[in-house]
């Protein structure tokens, strides 16, 4: 078999990576060749994969040389350059984003023409490059959507106008429209690579993708049940536009864990549990909230529409979580028996994680845990954040859920728990200024309820298990790795400029235009 050679580009945050790495380990397993391109701090999981990885930062000079190599910090510099900074989120990230799209291009390409992939396989929602790159050269490009649906923007980005001063769209658009930064890198993408912009984003109609309609076809991680509902005026703009589910990508253990993690402790504490007829309970708050992400981690208390801030932070529904499955199935004595549940809890990486809480004697915490496996080796309820890795992965386990959502896609997993009965909501409090306390007792004493109900309720493990085996028949990561294949041997990739050298790809684009015109 003709080894074949593929370009993954994926952002940092976890759950656009995760599902990916299954693919590359799978691909890599029977010979071929997969290269990403992400940030630094991925590069140990990538390698786990048997994948090659490249520092996005050392290759999009254009973005990163003279900036912050923080994700955000390149942002917040490039919109200061551009004058626009200080404006509603919304705003300022339809000026920059196609001077942000222009700087990222070069790079891109570069790297595109170094490693002569097949196929390129990128998040749609975080590197969008990848795909007007791929188009450039030619190269068949394929969409990895970890949301639910394409539908599931709409609320994404009612969110984001929310942050945004609860704008409506037609304001957005009349702050923006006229802005002449903006205009002029639209106009010189263009002239450079012959694609047209279009400043409106996602907003026209709310929730739009282009790039959506721009790939192969796009794999989503979701069943075609689970999907968030697409609006009449989206689903005729992606009358073009091909979406494949094909489940959860969950497998190789190798990229889903690490020694660090404590993986070999607490798979063997959950097989002895279920030996001695004992309970377990996985608990997770997730990545994000317990990270130092800016407005949604541990210190940040989120917008509320008036961009002052206001509610809890991310520290605060994490302990009022962790602290409520204390409360429901602690045990705090000397001995054990089978009626003691085993606890099972990841509390992230802040030195302050655990900070005035009772932990229980059943209790075991970890920074990050193996979810997946552990998922895996049965877990009886699961108390996580929503997020919809974590959610597909406990469907896919068929294991009960309470969902403590924190924001985005997570208050849209919450709601579909509990409408397909495999568990229960707790929505976030966002209390006035001066009542946090009181909302956190509150939200404590409502979860600690749920907990107790949907572990002696056995409708909800029944439904879960049912949709579990739904799931499954989506095929998973074989499906998408036949998918995957099957383009790429199909391809035939016209791969422009110096295949082994630099290359002024803006006046490549331009001599190519030139040409085309006095054809």
């Amino acid at each position: 078999m003709t080894s074949l050679r593929f370009a993954f580009c994926f952002p940092m945050a976890t759950g656009h990576i995760n599902p990916s790495l299954p693919i590359a380990k799978a691909l890599t397993d029977l010979g071929h060749e997969v290269h990403y391109m992400s940030r630094k701090e991925m590069e140990t999981v990538i390698q786990g994969t048997g994948a090659s990885f490249t520092d996005v930062a050392s290759q999009q000079t254009e973005l990163y040389e003279g900036r912050e190599t923080d994700i955000m910090g390149c942002f917040r510099g490039v919109a200061q350059e551009m004058g626009c900074a200080d404006e509603a989120m919304m705003v300022s990230m339809l000026k920059t984003a196609p001077r942000h799209l222009e700087l990222q291009m070069p790079g891109t390409i570069r790297w595109l023409q170094k490693i002569q992939p097949q196929l390129v396989l990128f998040c749609p929602f975080m590197n969008g490059e990848a795909l007007f790159a791929a188009k450039y050269l030619q190269i068949p490009a394929v969409g990895l959507w970890t949301f639910a649906g394409p539908g599931s923007l709409v609320g994404i980005v009612n969110m984001f106008l929310t942050q945004s001063g609860g704008m409506e769209p037609a304001e957005v658009f009349r702050q923006v429209e006229s802005f002449e930064p903006m205009l002029e890198s639209i106009r010189r993408f263009k002239e450079n690579y012959g694609f047209d912009l279009d400043f409106r984003g996602f907003l026209e109609p709310k929730g739009f993708l282009s790039v959506f309609c721009d790939t192969r076809y796009n794999l989503v991680t979701t069943g075609k049940d689970l999907q968030d509902p697409l609006p009449e005026e989206l689903a005729e703009r992606y009358q073009d536009a091909t979406f494949i589910t094909v489940g959860p990508l969950l497998q190789a253990r190798s990229c889903q864990a690490s020694e660090a993690s404590g993986e070999s402790d607490v798979l063997t504490e959950i097989r002895e549990a279920h030996e001695a007829g004992r309970k377990v309970i996985l608990v997770s708050m997730g990545t994000i909230l317990t990270s130092n992400t800016e407005d949604v981690g541990w210190h940040s208390v989120p917008r509320d529409g008036s961009e002052k801030p206001r509610g809890l932070t991310g520290k605060q529904p994490c302990h009022s979580a962790w602290s409520a499955a204390f409360d429901a199935f602690g045990h705090y004595g000397d001995a054990e028996s089978r009626d003691v549940p085993l606890l099972v809890v990841a509390v992230g990486s802040q030195e302050d994680a655990l900070e005035d809480l009772q932990v229980p004697k059943n209790a075991r915490c970890y920074p990050y845990l193996p979810q997946v496996e552990v998922l895996k080796a049965k877990v009886d309820l699961f108390l996580t954040h929503g997020g919809q890795n974590s959610f597909m992965e406990s469907l896919m386990a068929g294991t009960p859920v309470v969902v403590c959502p924190g924001f985005a896609d997570q208050i849209a997993n919450a709601m579909r728990a509990e409408a397909s009965g495999v568990g229960l909501q707790i929505p976030r409090p966002v209390p006035p200024h001066g009542e946090e306390l009181s909302a956190m007792a509150r939200y404590r004493g409502t979860v600690v309820a749920a907990l107790q109900r949907v572990l002696a309720e056995p409708q909800f493990t029944e439904m879960a298990q049912q949709i579990g085996t739904k799931l499954r028949q989506e095929g998973g990561v074989p499906r998408a790795v036949e998918l995957l294949m099957e383009t790429a041997r199909e391809a035939k990739p016209t791969l422009l400029g110096n295949l082994h050298g630099e290359t002024n790809v803006a006046k490549e684009a331009q001599e190519k235009a030139a040409r085309a015109a006095h054809a």
